[in-house]
């Protein structure tokens, strides 16, 4: 039927059922998004840290665990993506130029991301250490920890177990 032959309701009739059928689909969406993150999915985490190596070393680290990565050299390139993110867990080194990892933590906590963050440090501060809990860090762990029992901290905070 073409559109000039149309009775006059016909294109009402189209345009409610549209609409009926775009709330119907928005419900599903909204529904499926509100019982939480599907555990299949490979999970978005963020990396922060100033040493090329270590991104590089996590990156791959966490890649073989199934999950994806988005690599920054400082806080800055982090924040510069729209927050909250993608980012089912973000990591951030504690000792960084220009903006160290708490810092960055108060801003990404700041502009309301509320999934985990651990900060991963070499130097063992308790006074760094209480300042990040104060900040609202997830976990702070000394690298090595982290190197040597990343898949556990992985799963400990993503409640997922990755093949």
């Amino acid at each position: 039927m073409s559109h000039e032959s149309a009775p006059l309701g016909k294109p009402l009739i189209f345009l409610n059922e549209l609409t009926s059928q775009m709330a119907s689909d928005n419900f599903a969406r909204s529904a499926k998004e509100s019982s939480g993150p599907d555990p299949s999915a490979p999970q978005m985490i963020a990396i922060v840290d100033d040493d090329p190596r270590i991104r590089k070393l996590l990156t791959e680290e966490l890649q073989d665990l199934g999950h994806t990565c988005a690599c920054f050299a400082d806080g800055f390139e982090l924040l510069d993506i729209s927050i909250p993110g993608p980012w089912a867990l973000v990591l951030l080194d504690l000792m960084m130029p220009q903006m160290d990892g708490v810092e960055c933590l108060k801003l990404l906590r700041a502009k309301g991301y509320d999934k985990p963050v651990l900060i991963f440090t070499a130097l063992s501060d308790n006074d760094k250490r209480r300042e990040a809990e104060l900040a609202g860090v997830d976990e702070y762990i000394l690298k090595p920890d982290l190197f040597d029992n990343l898949k556990e901290v992985i799963r400990r905070h993503l409640g997922v177990e990755r093949p």
